[in-house]
């Protein structure tokens, strides 16, 4: 097993073999790592995954009622992308 080769300690240490061997397991942090996720103060955006979630959902009850709830799926998703776009570019013009 090739996983339990990173897992297994040495006898009386805390580290894995391969950390002890000098093998690195991961890189090192970048400074540019993260920079352009950071958000600025001040300017908060609006979810709209959320929506779409709740446009889905509240489709497919919709669409059961009626008795065709992958019509109301589909209704669902096509209400809830126009209106995450829609904050979408409300988001874009704020700022």
């Amino acid at each position: 097993m090739v996983a339990a080769r990173f897992t297994t300690s040495r006898a009386g240490t805390d580290r894995p073999a391969t950390a002890q061997a000098g093998l690195v397991l991961a890189l090192p942090k970048l400074s540019w790592h993260g920079g352009m996720m950071e958000q600025q103060p001040g300017q908060s955006s609006r979810a709209g995954g959320a929506i779409i979630a709740f446009t889905i959902i509240a489709g497919a009850v919709i669409g059961n009622h009626f008795g065709q709830a992958s019509v109301g799926v589909v209704g669902g998703i096509a209400l809830g992308v126009l209106a995450a776009v829609g904050l979408y570019m409300v988001d874009r013009r704020r700022g």
